[in-house]
């Protein structure tokens, strides 16, 4: 083998490290915040009035105004929604909410860290 195969080897070889870095550093950040704040919004997907469980949670982003929360349900309708809430008067109401897969129809979505 030449050194730009090794150079190109070594390269590829740092991008994957990066990669599971970053991502392992994101799947932390969402566990820490779903620790800290999970208990604050843990049943607000029945603000939605169309999802009636969830199986987990998790918290993808947190701010003292708003949240943004990864809900899972894994029975026969599976879905995974990602809602958005803001903070008016101490309460954490539902301002925007999009469903990124589900068992039955045609959201299919990505979600970073969690992949699906």
């Amino acid at each position: 083998m030449g050194k730009k195969a090794d150079l190109v080897k070594k390269i590829s070889k740092w991008i994957v490290i990066v990669f599971l870095f970053l991502w392992a550093a994101s799947i932390f950040k969402c566990e820490l915040l779903t620790k800290l704040h999970g208990s604050e919004i843990s049943n607000g997907y029945l603000q939605t009035g169309m999802i009636d469980q969830c199986d987990y949670f998790r918290v993808l982003d947190y701010s003292a105004r708003t949240a943004k929360v990864y809900y899972v349900e894994r029975g026969k309708d599976g879905f995974g929604d990602i809602v958005l809430f803001q903070k008016k008067d101490n309460q954490w109401i539902l301002s925007d909410w999009e469903t990124v897969w589900s068992g039955r129809g045609s959201a299919d979505g990505f979600l970073w860290p969690y992949l699906r």
